[in-house]
C-alpha cells in the first residue's frame, strides 16, 4: 500500500524545492551526443515521445549504426503489433544524424551519452555552447559529479543531469540530477522531458552512484561475500566443487545431471551429502564465479578475477 501512495505521489512531483515554482520549458527538438548503445537508445525513447531528434557522433559509419538501432527498435515494434507501418515511418522521419553540429542551432536539448571522462564531456559541453548558447545540457552520466561539468559552461544554470538506464528504451527509471546551479526551470524541463517519454523521472542530488548505482553498490557489497564464501555452508565442508575458471565451466555446472558426480556418504560436520546439496554447491559455484566477473567489470576490482574475465 504504502509504495501504491508514493507512486501516486512522484507523479505529481514537479522535482523542484518547497516554495519553489518554475514552468518547463516546451522542448520541440533534442540534440542528442554519441550514437553508440546508449545515444541511439535515448534517440529512440525521444523520438518515440514525438520529439525531432538529431543525432551527432565523430563518423558517418558510427552515426549509421545509431540510426540502425533506432529503425530496428521500431520495426520490432511493427512486428509486435505495437505500431503500423504508417506509424513506423513518421515516427522514422523525426530522426537524422550528423558527423558536426548542423542542425543544433534550434534545439532545445541536448543530451550528451558521450565517453565518461570529464575532459571529453567539457570539450563537447564548450561546442555545443558555441552553436546553441541557450540550450538545456544534459549529461547521461552515471558518475560523475554534475558540477564538475557545470565548470565549463558559461551558462551553469542551464546543466542538468539525465541518468538513463541501459536499455534506454526499456528501462524505466531515469535519475534527473540536480547541480549547484541548475536553474529551476531547467529542473522542470527534464522531469517534464522524462515524465513524456513515459519514464519515471526522479530528483536526485550530487553523490557517489546516484540513486540505482548507489543501491547496487550497497548490495554487490553484501552479495558477492555470500556467493564466493561457499565454505561456510556445512554440507560442503567434506569436498566443495572445483571453482569455474572460465565462463564455459560456470555454465556447464549447472548442466550436470544431479545424478552423475559421485555423492560422499559421510560428512565431517552434517552428515550425507544430500543431492540438495550437491545442487546448491554447483549454483553457488556457477554464480561465484559469474559473480566475480561482474563485480570485476562493473565495480573495478581485481582480487579472485577469473582469467575468462579479461579476454
Amino acid at each position: 500500500m504504502s509504495i501504491f501512495f508514493a507512486t501516486t505521489a512522484l507523479k505529481k512531483d514537479n522535482g523542484l524545492p518547497d516554495g519553489v515554482t518554475a514552468d518547463p520549458v516546451r522542448v520541440r527538438k533534442i540534440g542528442v551526443l554519441g550514437a553508440g548503445f546508449m545515444g541511439a537508445g535515448i534517440a529512440t525513447v525521444a523520438v518515440q515521445a514525438g520529439t525531432i531528434v538529431r543525432i551527432k557522433d565523430a563518423s558517418l559509419d558510427r552515426v549509421a549504426a545509431g540510426l540502425r538501432a533506432v529503425h530496428d527498435v521500431l520495426r520490432m515494434r511493427v512486428t509486435r503489433r505495437q505500431l503500423t507501418r504508417r506509424q513506423m515511418d513518421d515516427t522514422r522521419s523525426l530522426v537524422g544524424g550528423t558527423i558536426d553540429y548542423s542542425g543544433f542551432a534550434n534545439v532545445d536539448l541536448v543530451i550528451e551519452a558521450v565517453f565518461e571522462d570529464l575532459a571529453v564531456k567539457h570539450a563537447v559541453l564548450r561546442e555545443v555552447q558555441a552553436v546553441a548558447p541557450r540550450a538545456i545540457f544534459a549529461s547521461n552520466t552515471s558518475t560523475i559529479p554534475i558540477r564538475d561539468i557545470a565548470t565549463a559552461a558559461v551558462h551553469p544554470d542551464q546543466v542538468v543531469g539525465m541518468h538513463f538506464f541501459s536499455p534506454a528504451n526499456v528501462m524505466k527509471l531515469l535519475e534527473i540530477v540536480r547541480g549547484k546551479a541548475t536553474a529551476p526551470d531547467v529542473l522542470a524541463t527534464a522531469m517534464a522531458v522524462g515524465r513524456q517519454a513515459k519514464k519515471v523521472p526522479v530528483v536526485v542530488g550530487v553523490c557517489h552512484g546516484f540513486v540505482g548505482n548507489r543501491m547496487l553498490a550497497s548490495r554487490s557489497t553484501q552479495a558477492e561475500p555470500l556467493l564466493l564464501e561457499t565454505e561456510r555452508l556445512p554440507c560442503l565442508a567434506t569436498k566443495p566443487p572445483p571453482a569455474a575458471t572460465t565462463k564455459a565451466a560456470a555454465v556447464e555446472i549447472l548442466k550436470v545431471p544431479l545424478a552423475s558426480p559421485p555423492v560422499p556418504q559421510v560428512s565431517t560436520r552434517c552428515g550425507p551429502l544430500t543431492p540438495t546439496c550437491v545442487a546448491s554447491s554447483r549454483i553457488t559455484s556457477a554464480a561465484a564465479a559469474i559473480s566475480s566477473q561482474r563485480a570485476s567489470a562493473s565495480w573495478g576490482f581485481r582480487a579472485g578475477r577469473p582469467a575468462w574475465a579479461n579476454q
